[in-house]
């Protein structure tokens, strides 16, 4: 099986040196191992759809628990046609440009490392950039009227573009679109990113902790949204 998918990656994409290793240890230590001299880890899925999620959950979860690196989840039916636009006649096809980056942003986080990964992968795909934060007022708070909310709103924008602006100057050629919607993080960011050629998502250099607003939105996000999912550390 190994022998044959060297194969296949080599006459596809022949301008690349690939190599293939067999490793007589458990997945996720083996991958974690291995990501130490690696600058991503790409983790592919048994091919369960929907709740099933990525490798059913056990070896990618534990793997991004503990890993150093960015890491990007790609589903089994997953194609190099799906992360472009339709063309003319609504067919996915390699040949129009890239869908979109989609990033989930926390405003009130140490964001640098997943703000870098998401522009240069947006960069390097010739592909917009979809900043997307998802804001409500805390539970803990009487509920806001029409005007206050719209004020609330406001300054939400204003932290969001000023998060945003020196990575804009740093990669000028990034068109970037900011989209803020108002409700529970995890129910928000799902539907505000379907669609992506990918989602760039945040994850605390902490055991258990995983997302950049908690770990059950990350773990949603892996779980529900369709496109390949890029996990990125950070402190």
């Amino acid at each position: 099986m190994l022998r044959a998918a060297v194969e296949r990656l080599n006459e596809r994409y022949p301008q690349l040196y690939i190599a293939a290793e067999q490793v007589r240890r458990q997945p996720a230590p083996a991958l974690l191992a291995e990501a130490e001299n690696a600058e991503l880890l790409v983790i592919g899925s048994q091919g369960l759809g929907g709740i099933g999620g990525f490798m059913a959950g056990s070896v990618a979860m534990s793997t991004v628990a503990h890993v150093e690196r960015p890491v990007v989840l790609v589903r089994a039916d997953e194609t190099a046609a799906d992360e472009h636009l339709p063309d003319g006649s609504r067919t996915a096809s390699p040949r129009t440009p890239y869908r979109d980056v989609a990033v989930a942003v926390d405003i009130g986080g140490s964001c640098d490392e997943v703000l870098d990964f998401a522009f240069r992968a947006a960069q390097l795909r010739q592909a917009p950039l979809r900043a997307v934060h998802a804001w409500h007022v805390p539970l803990t708070q009487p509920m806001p009227g029409t005007e206050e909310r719209a004020l609330i709103r406001a300054e939400v924008e204003r932290e969001l573009a000023a998060l945003l602006e020196p990575w804009r100057a740093k990669y000028p050629d990034v068109a970037v679109r900011e989209n803020l919607h108002e409700g529970r993080p995890a129910h928000v960011l799902v539907r505000a990113t379907n669609g992506a050629g990918l989602l760039v998502v945040g994850h605390r250099r902490r055991r258990g902790a995983v997302g950049s607003y908690t770990g059950t939105v990350a773990h949603a996000l892996i779980h529900h949204v369709t496109r390949p999912v890029a996990l990125v550390p950070h402190d």
